[in-house]
This record gives C-alpha cells, structure tokens and sequence, in this order.
C-alpha cells in the first residue's frame, strides 16, 4: 500500500501471467496439431516486442485481448454467461472489441450478443455506483468523440509520436514528416480512419460469415482484434499482441521452416 513501484511490479507480474494463461487455454482448446504447435510457442509470444512493451508500459491491452480470446473459448463452450462477462469487460475497457459484436451477429449468435450487452450493462452500472454519473457522461459525450476525432490525441502531430503510431490515423503525420506537403494531416487522417473504419467492417463481416472450424474461429477472433486496435487514432506496437497471437495460430501451415533458415 502507497508504494507505487511494488504496485508496478505486481500488476507486471499478473498482467504477464494472465496473457500466458490466455495463450494456454486458446491453445488447449484449438487442439491438434495447430494447438501443440501454438502451445509450443508461448514462450516466444511471453518474449516478443508487443509483449514485453505491453508488460513495460504497463497498458491493460493484454487484459483486454486476452479476455476477448477466453470469450470465444466460453462460448464455444456453451458457458454464455461467462463469455459475455469477458467480452464486455473488453468492449467497456478498449471499446474497440466491440467489433466482435459484428461476428457474433453475422453467425447469429444472439444470445451470446445478448449476453455481452448485459454485461456491459452491469458493468455501466458498477462504474456509476463507484464513480457517480458525471464521469460517464462526460466520457460519453465529451471524451469519446475527441478519441474518434483525434483531438484527445493532439501529440500524435509531435516528433516523438510519429515513428511510435502504426494507426493508419497516424499516415498523414508519417509523410508531413517525410516532407510531403500535406495542407491538412488531422484532415487527411480522419478520412483514412473513416475508409479503415468502413474496410474493417466488411472484412469483418466477410470473415465471419465464412465461419470455420476452432482454429479458423481462434485465427478469426484474433485477426478481428488487430484490425480493430489499429482503428485508434494512437496504436503503439503493443498492438500487435494479438497478430502475434495469429500467427502461433497459423504457424503449422508453414513450411519449410529449416530450408528458410
């Protein structure tokens, strides 16, 4: 208590062990050969630069992914109610998540949608109980648009954040700084994150309309969570978790491996 390195140290140490735990029971519950083969690659996920940022930084983004992952994994398990809980405590954490709606409406899951919404609620309404009405309308009604906009996010123009911003928000200010001669670089960049906004539903809808197996489903999920994290105006590499994720998923169809190396 009032110590705030120690506090640091344990949310590193539990925010690193529940992404290891995310990854063993993601694979455990793909199963076969793609499953062991993304079990066998959990340490180098623990160790990759999206990771070991996240842990640094101490961002809940892995809580986030990991959760919305475990989601998936309930659901197919036919546990509703607990898949709903962790996907809306994604959603009402990242907002972002909430493109996963998308997929579960395109397979017509709705009660798993029924579900997630009422988790949210419950947890709208834990957040008032602790914190009074004000801070979510003005989240609402204030924070919110500007995080959509940009506005919240005005250093995204400085030096120090353009080569750190992998968000196709964050183009416009990658070539003014190229020496491009952009008239309008927040204007150029709210046009490019409304096309990625409008590109990102369709592929979502596409891929889950095509549905697969658990490993498809799994590769779907963490796919859905790349594409969405990047909508954000700021998206540091620590983003990228999940596509790492994607790729232990995917990683027994390469081949070749000894001869590329």
């Amino acid at each position: 208590a009032g110590n705030f390195v120690a506090q640091r140290g344990v949310w590193f140490a539990l925010s690193g062990l529940y992404v290891a735990l995310g990854l063993w029971i993601v694979g455990r519950w793909v199963g076969g050969t793609s499953g062991r083969m993304a079990l066998l690659l959990i340490p180098l996920v623990w160790v990759s630069t999206p990771s070991t940022l996240l842990l640094h930084v101490g961002n809940a983004h892995g809580w986030v992914v990991v959760s919305a992952m475990l989601a998936l994994v309930a659901f197919e398990r036919r546990r509703p109610a607990l898949g709903g809980l962790l996907l809306a405590f994604a959603i009402i954490s990242k907002i972002s998540p909430g493109l996963l709606l998308l997929v579960l409406l395109v397979q017509r899951r709705f009660r798993e949608v029924g579900w997630t919404l009422l988790g949210c609620l419950l947890f709208t309404l834990v957040g008032i109980g602790a914190f009074g009405t004000g801070s979510l309308l003005a989240f609402v009604q204030y924070e919110m648009p500007r995080l959509a906009s940009g506005d919240a996010l005005r250093f995204l123009a400085e030096d120090h954040s353009v080569p750190i911003n992998i968000a196709p928000f964050g183009m416009p200010f990658k070539l003014a700084a190229l020496g491009l001669p952009l008239s309008d670089p927040w204007a150029a960049a709210r046009t490019l994150g409304t096309l990625y906004s409008v590109v990102i539903v369709v592929v979502t809808a596409i891929g889950a309309w095509r549905g697969g197996g658990r490993r498809a489903q799994a590769e779907l999920w963490a796919g859905v969570l790349t594409l969405a994290a990047l909508r954000s105006p700021l998206a540091p590499v620590y983003a990228m978790l999940s596509l790492v994720w994607l790729f232990t998923l995917h990683a027994v169809d390469l081949k070749g491996w000894g001869r590329q190396l």
